[in-house]
């Protein structure tokens, strides 16, 4: 929520500056402006993060003179300034999804820029801020409002006018038992009618002569962590928002949609909710995936990776992807590895990380490269009755384990799997992470 001006409108006014001689960020506060000291070098993931560390502490609306932090960065990455700074706003000052009694009142902030910028730069920017915002509001919204069946139809009719240029397909629990989809089928056993599990799939082919993307993104609507109930109560907290990484995809679809972007990619939403009850699948039940492979379960709360190995499968024998990419919030672990601030990253291909890395750089986002190796996969080999479990007792390297799970199921493709637990908190209330990188890695494909 902000206001785009090129006068002042408020008392103050935010202006990026340079001190050649301290060379550090600082923050210092004049007569009427607050002059932001940049590093000669900007690292734009840093300077996100510090504008939420100022924004939190505003208690009035100012100006933000975008024309002065733009000129101290790369001239041709200024739609990644206009994405740092109206992103970090949002993240602040927007809540997407609200049913209070009383009006809400909220910082407008407005961003002055002068009349000579690129329209075609301002339009990208804000088409990314508004697939953002579309996604962040799934991510806010309460389990019991948005249900499986509300959110299909709330995608359908967001993409109804797109409809010459998106194929919007949706298995339904009918389908996914055709086509024995066991693992997204266990995982949604317990669940009541509005939230049976789905595939929703969003194909948006603009360049036929390229290889086809899927991004991969789960969809667990609310997670009890099922028979392994999540202890203490506080872990369920935010349990709502483990649907993140199909948010993700959504609005990477949506943004390159209305973008226009020659790209040849696919969205696959694998949709369930990990439910308790009678219904519920247990441990030591052993499902059949679609690819073929069958899994012992050793933890219902190792959920997430069931749901993404059906969408896996489904991309490369259903859709032809060539390369895969699943998303969400996986293993709790790769926060003790990297915190909230980084997202870990797995690829099978080093030209495709080359690509992710540059992609979030330019996007304003934090990533680092994680291994795939045997010694994790082993952890998996120790069912006696199946041929791998989903998970591992011990939580040994849980991160890896869980990238090393996902990898059985890709077939002939390439594989990157991102893990964002840990930076879906960064400004410490559910953010859309990742979106607007896997928007600029889709153009940047080849």
């Amino acid at each position: 929520m902000f206001h785009i001006n090129a006068k002042n409108t408020h008392n103050i006014t935010l202006i990026a500056s340079i001190d050649k001689d301290q060379d550090v960020w600082k923050i210092v506060k004049e007569k009427n402006k607050i002059v932001f000291y940049l590093p000669s070098e900007i690292n734009l993931p840093e300077l996100g993060k510090k504008l939420v560390q100022y924004f939190r502490k505003l208690n009035e609306p100012i100006n933000i003179d975008v024309d002065s932090f733009i000129k101290h960065y790369n001239p041709q990455w200024q739609c990644s300034m206009l994405l740092t700074l109206f992103s970090n706003n949002e993240a602040v000052f927007d809540i997407p999804f609200s049913q209070k009694t009383k009006e809400q009142k909220f910082l407008i902030n407005n961003f002055m820029i002068s009349k000579s910028f690129s329209n075609v730069i301002l339009k990208e920017a804000l088409t990314i801020i508004e697939a953002e915002k579309f996604a962040r509001k799934y991510e806010w919204m309460p389990a019991n409002l948005c249900t499986g069946d509300r959110w299909e139809k709330e995608i359908i009719s967001k993409f109804r006018e797109f409809k010459n240029d998106v194929k919007i397909n949706v298995l339904d629990k009918s389908q996914l038992i055709k086509k024995k989809m066991e693992l997204i089928l266990g995982v949604g056993k317990a669940s009541p009618k509005e939230n049976w599990p789905r595939l929703i799939t969003l194909e948006y082919n603009n360049k036929p002569s390229a290889k086809r993307i899927a991004f991969v993104g789960k969809g667990i609507l609310f997670d009890t962590g099922g028979v392994s109930l999540k202890t203490p109560p506080a872990k369920m907290q935010r349990m709502h928002s483990d649907m993140t990484g199909a948010a993700v995809v959504l609005g990477t679809i949506l943004a390159l949609v209305k973008m226009k972007a020659k790209v040849n990619v696919v969205g696959v939403l694998a949709i369930a909710r990990n439910d308790v009850g009678s219904e519920a699948y247990v441990v030591q039940d052993i499902l059949k995936s679609y690819e073929g492979t069958t899994v012992e379960i050793v933890n219902t709360d190792s959920e997430g990776r069931l749901v993404l190995a059906d969408g896996i499968a489904y991309a490369w024998k259903d859709l032809k992807a060539k390369t895969i990419l699943t998303i969400g919030t996986l293993s709790g672990g790769t926060i003790y590895a990297l915190g909230q601030t980084y997202t870990p990253i797995w690829t099978t291909n080093g030209n495709d990380w080359k690509i992710m890395q540059k992609a979030a750089q330019y996007a304003g986002e934090f990533v680092w490269p994680m291994p795939f190796n045997d010694e994790y996969r082993q952890e998996l080999y120790t069912s006696k009755m199946a041929d791998i479990s989903n998970t591992n007792l011990n939580m040994v390297a849980s991160g890896c384990v869980s990238a090393e799970f996902m990898k059985t199921f890709i077939g002939p493709t390439d594989y990157i799997h991102c893990d964002i637990v840990g930076s879906v908190e960064y400004t410490n209330t559910p953010i859309p992470t990742l979106l607007k990188t896997l928007v600029y890695f889709a153009k940047e494909y080849k």
